[in-house]
């Protein structure tokens, strides 16, 4: 990850801050990334590809984030960053945003990370956990030839490369491809499974194409195939009760949907969720 890197640094020396007897506590680019992560995967641009707009303020902001935190990490000068971030709102993620404006002028890490946290009303619980720096401490720099190569990826020198190794890893999870491979096995033990109810569902459905002349039966909801079984059972059962009010559905297509009543299409729609008495409101 960091080859480039090390031909740079050649013989020069390496410069540790040193305080008497007790070496000084930062974040390292690590934790500092893990704390970050829930935050990656609400801002992450890729949940917006159909929202341009939003996906394009997502993208600026952290790389500014991200030119930020390594300005801080290498104890340099910090200019103040405004920020804004669109977060998919909770109650309604398919199309309502939330826009979260970060002020940073900081130059300490762990209120850097705890700002941003804090503003996307997300936990801190990681970083609470991590011991604070030691305050008030004379420090002194120390040069020396002996560097640590083990622990590069946590320099200061080096964290820009680290932080943005991080985002790519971030980026990759929401990758088609990645996804598929990870699920792929477990999907066709899941498909497997229910091979037999999905036969039963075959046939009861063939029944009610028979016996009610209804065109088609389709499933319109987020909920599994055991909900469809469900319907198709309470179905059966109102079918046996109130054989006259199910002449109704002759010749429609009857759909399985988020609500009761009759889509623009004429299609009879009933709520998966509701008591299958209230169906016969549809009538």
């Amino acid at each position: 990850m960091f080859s480039n890197a090390l031909k740079c640094i050649g013989n020069q020396k390496y410069s540790c801050v040193i305080s008497k007897d007790i070496f000084t506590r930062y974040l390292t680019t690590t934790e500092v990334a893990a704390a970050l992560r829930p935050f990656y995967f609400s801002v992450h641009p890729d949940l917006f590809g159909q929202h341009p707009s939003q996906r394009s303020t997502n993208e600026n902001s952290l790389k500014q984030l991200s030119s930020y935190i390594a300005t801080v990490q290498s104890r340099k000068r910090t200019a103040p960053c405004n920020l804004e971030f669109y977060l998919r709102d909770k109650k309604n993620e398919s199309s309502t945003f939330r826009l979260v404006k970060i002020h940073l002028n900081m130059n300490d890490i762990r209120t850097v990370v705890l700002t941003v946290l804090k503003c996307c009303a997300l936990s801190t619980e990681y970083v609470d956990k991590i011991p604070k720096p030691v305050q008030h401490m004379k420090a002194y720099r120390v040069m020396t030839d002996d560097i640590d190569f083990n622990d590069l990826e946590n320099d200061p020198s080096f964290s820009m490369s680290a932080f943005n190794s991080k985002i790519k890893e971030a980026k990759d999870e929401f990758r088609l491809k990645v996804w598929i491979k990870r699920n792929y096995e477990l999907a066709r033990k899941l498909t497997a499974a229910h091979q037999p109810l999905r036969e039963e569902m075959i046939k009861l459905k063939k029944s009610f194409l028979d016996r009610l002349g209804v065109l088609d039966i389709y499933w319109d909801c987020g909920w599994n195939e055991r909900h469809f079984m469900g319907c198709l059972q309470s179905l059966k059962a109102m079918t046996e009760q109130y054989p006259n009010e199910m002449a109704i559905l002759r010749g429609r297509t009857l759909v399985f949907a988020p609500f009761t009543g009759v889509s623009l299409d004429g299609h009879i729609m009933l709520y998966n969720g509701e008591v299958r008495h209230n169906w016969l409101d549809v009538s």
